[in-house]
């Protein structure tokens, strides 16, 4: 499951804005979050899979630091027109697998 949930992330060019395997680093200037797209790697820190499935379902558009400011560059489009239920499914399993392990995150 874990290998086709990497294929999904792959496929669809996530790691062009989340970085690759998730890790984040991309710049998104002007994006209230750090002036970086999110990593994926602590998603299981932030959401439940079904709360992450329909962040992915529906897009996000970051707010912005400075509001008077241009818009971020990168934000992520609605991806269920895209994916399907079982995409979704071994996509998430993969995201949540990324996270850091107890003696990396710090």
């Amino acid at each position: 499951m874990l290998a086709q949930g990497k294929d999904v992330f792959a496929r669809h060019g996530c790691a062009v804005c989340h970085g690759p395997e998730g890790r984040g680093g991309i710049r998104n200037p002007n994006a209230a979050m750090f002036q970086e797209v999110p990593p994926l790697i602590y998603s299981t820190f932030g959401f439940t899979k079904e709360e992450l499935k329909e962040k992915i379902r529906q897009g996000a558009t970051p707010a912005k630091l400075d509001p008077a400011g241009p818009h971020p560059e990168r934000w992520m489009p609605a991806w269920h027109p895209v994916l399907d239920e079982a995409e979704l499914d071994v996509l998430v399993e993969y995201l949540m697998s990324l996270a850091p392990k107890e003696e990396e995150r710090w």
